[in-house]
């Protein structure tokens, strides 16, 4: 209960990605641990930003195909498709970009019909049925989130080096007091004199805004 009690209100601490789990967590358990942020890793990364794509667009078109992904933005439809195919779903990869060629020739019609941006105008625009014979190639590829997972987790297994951690100590001086942190939510459990409003983490860097009694060395 209170693990899930921290997470609601984001004080849950995530665990440091390890090889031991890379190699012992089941890929689709090791997958949702991954993008729920239950494992430390750098959310800036390429890839995983490619990752959240794919899940985005996953996401979007079982919930009301691609004209409902497209209607939501799309914006991030070919950096979908090539994590697909990173991913190895070459006939997943596939659809995706017909779909991308199919809103690419109706992207002015579509946008016409949704500028209001109202639910009305959303469901009159599958009356043309554009991508109805894509979402159902689509369906039958990717039959449920568990398969989707499994991809992933399988890609972080046989490529473990662009997924572990990696740390960059920091130490915040405080007068004459050196505090060594790996993480900002270690500075939650030490006790400084110094405000949390001048510290902040961009990334795996943790910085401190220069103040009377404070600065930040990185090691």
């Amino acid at each position: 209960m209170m693990k899930w009690i921290k997470k609601i209100f984001g004080l849950a601490r995530p665990e440091q990605i390890t090889m031991e789990q890379i190699e012992q967590l089941p890929p689709v358990k090791l997958c949702r641990k991954f993008i729920d942020g239950e494992l430390e890793s750098d959310t800036e990364c390429e890839m995983f930003d490619s990752i959240m794509c794919a899940v985005e667009l996953h996401g979007e078109v079982f919930n009301g195909g691609f004209n409902q992904y497209y209607n939501s933005g799309g914006d991030r439809s070919e950096r979908a498709r090539s994590t697909f195919a990173l991913l190895g779903a070459d006939r997943i990869a596939d659809v995706v970009k017909r779909a991308n060629e199919c809103y690419a020739a109706h992207e002015d019609n579509l946008q016409t019909q949704w500028e209001d941006r109202t639910k009305e105008s959303l469901c009159n625009s599958y009356k043309e049925k554009l991508f109805d014979t894509l979402d159902e190639e689509y369906y039958a590829l990717m039959k449920n989130d568990k398969q989707l997972y499994g991809m992933i987790g399988t890609y972080i297994k046989q490529h473990p080096q662009e997924f572990l951690t990696r740390r960059k100590n920091v130490t915040i001086f405080v007068t004459d007091r050196a505090i060594p942190l790996k993480s900002l939510t270690e500075y939650w459990s030490i006790n400084v004199n110094l405000p949390f409003g001048n510290v902040f983490r961009i990334g795996s860097i943790v910085y401190s805004c220069r103040c009377l009694h404070s600065c930040f060395s990185l090691l």
